[in-house]
């Protein structure tokens, strides 16, 4: 019996790593979710969102005076809960570690 559809809904922990997934977003609330699994384990699944690479400039004055600037970025890899119910876009390769 296999427990991965390969299409459909199901959770990150019965899929394997490299599995390409969406979560879908509420129209006018939330954004559609899209998503490659990197690992997971019984505790937490590593993520790496698609298009959650972004920047902004940062300004400050410090209590001198001198004006600073840095750029800020979101990360593109997040942790989640491994029973978040996705929808599977792509089934990823198993990978023996040798």
């Amino acid at each position: 019996m296999n427990l991965i559809p390969s299409k459909g809904k199901t959770f990150l922990e019965l899929l394997p790593p490299g599995s390409r997934f969406i979560i879908r977003g509420v129209p006018g609330k939330f954004r559609d979710i899209i998503g490659t699994l990197i690992r997971v384990n019984g505790c937490n699944a590593k993520v790496k969102i698609e298009g959650a690479q972004e920047s902004k400039v940062v300004e400050f004055t410090d209590k001198w005076g001198d004006e600073h600037s840095f750029v800020a970025s979101t990360s593109q890899y997040k942790f989640w809960a491994p029973g978040t119910e996705v929808e599977v876009l792509e089934l990823g390769q198993f990978q023996e570690n040798i």
